[in-house]
């Protein structure tokens, strides 16, 4: 065996791969433009058209170019693939291998390939702010009290008809609406509000700890978190406080920017705006300078939860936030939400279930935080939940 097929080598070969594809500009140039020359060949639909596969096996072509590079000169790529296997059997893989091999083998992984496109499409479909409305000389400071207000006064009117929504996806468990932002209030031309209404499998308790328990549990039914770390108060015995969230949406979705770590403020208000129900907000937060952090990626969401009124083996969850997906076609909108709410909350709640539920792992309300249990006196006032400015 040459020197070229060492252990040392191989390992060191691999971070190298990591290296480039993570880090490395021409790469990254190479992807950027790859993405935008495929994209709008993607849309939001459950169907796995066969131009998806052409697509992704020419990116897996282009991946594997890219990644010759950090091969020695006496290694082809075929050798060397046989040289990783024959490590990965013997159990001789380091972590920084071991971690390089992951990203490698998702590179050419369809699925994740299709999640990164369509992540790339929300981006573009969402548009950019325009330049002339305050995003240009520094963004508006949401009033994360007034949005929340706003959600409990959207559920309590939740079955009354309002002509401003415009629905935009409906079934038998979720029913999402749009309208725009007033312009007073919003940051960009296509702003609008997003109102979604849930009906989920869950006790009110059980969704209470599903949404909003920030702890080590947490990994046991949300797959992308890996850990949470406490940076102010603590949410067992506080109603506003400020964690990290370490994320791992895979490494796909984290070249195309999403972030690994995310740190957000979370308010919350019980028996809010009536006995039985929880009015919560979630902020992206910036703990250093402690104040709204307006260039995160994640936005300001708010909700409710409370008992279902006729089966209190389930609940009712609405939810509010804005984002700038206005210009989006309808039949794009609802394609865009039917892709990912079903991924998203029927996943949760599916995993809380089998993991949380069945195991006995549930964490229970304090009393006060019970429907209809005591509250302290500023539950049901306005906190003080603006965000700072920045």
């Amino acid at each position: 065996v040459s020197m070229s097929a060492s252990r040392a080598n191989v390992e060191a070969i691999l971070a190298a791969m990591a290296d480039l594809v993570q880090g490395g500009s021409a790469f990254a140039s190479w992807r950027q433009e790859f993405v935008s020359k495929h994209v709008d060949e993607f849309d939001y639909g459950e169907e796995n058209k066969l131009s998806y596969t052409a697509i992704h096996e020419r990116y897996c072509d282009g991946v594997e170019t890219a990644l010759a590079r950090a091969l020695p000169s006496d290694i082809t790529m075929d050798t060397f693939c046989e040289l990783v296997k024959s490590h990965i059997e013997g159990g001789e893989l380091g972590e920084v291998s071991t971690e390089a091999v992951a990203i490698l083998l998702e590179a050419g992984d369809f699925r994740a390939f299709r999640e990164m496109m369509l992540f790339e499409k929300s981006q573009l479909d969402a548009g950019a702010p325009e330049a002339s409305l305050e995003y240009g000389r520094g963004e508006t400071v949401p009033q994360i009290d007034e949005l929340m207000t706003l959600c409990a006064q959207l559920r309590m009117a939740a079955d009354a008809e309002d002509a401003t929504w415009t629905n935009v996806l409906a079934n038998d468990w979720i029913r999402i609406d749009k309208k725009p932002v007033e312009p007073e209030r919003r940051s960009s031309a296509s702003e609008i509000y997003l109102r979604g209404v849930w009906t989920m499998g869950l006790s009110y308790e059980e969704a209470c700890d599903m949404m909003l328990s920030q702890d080590d549990r947490r990994a046991l039914w949300d797959v992308n978190c890996k850990k949470i770390t406490h940076l102010r108060g603590h949410p067992d015995t506080d109603d506003d406080f400020i964690t990290t969230a370490h994320l791992d949406f895979g490494f796909m979705l984290h070249l195309a920017g999403v972030p690994r770590e995310m740190t957000s403020r979370s308010i919350l208000r019980w028996n809010f705006p009536r006995a039985g129900i929880v009015t919560y907000a979630l902020a992206p937060w910036d703990a250093k300078a402690d104040a709204y952090d307006a260039q995160s990626i994640l936005q300001i969401k708010t909700g409710t939860i409370e008992t279902h009124p006729t089966d209190p083996q389930r609940c009712i969850m609405t939810t509010l936030e804005t984002n700038r997906m206005g210009s989006m076609p309808k039949f794009m909108l609802s394609g865009l939400l039917s892709f990912t709410a079903p991924q998203i909350m029927r996943g949760l709640e599916q995993r809380y279930i089998a993991k949380v539920r069945k195991a006995g792992k549930s964490k229970p309300l304090l009393a006060r935080r019970r429907p209809g249990g005591a509250t302290r006196e500023d539950d049901c006032s306005a906190a003080p939940a603006h965000a700072a400015s920045t």
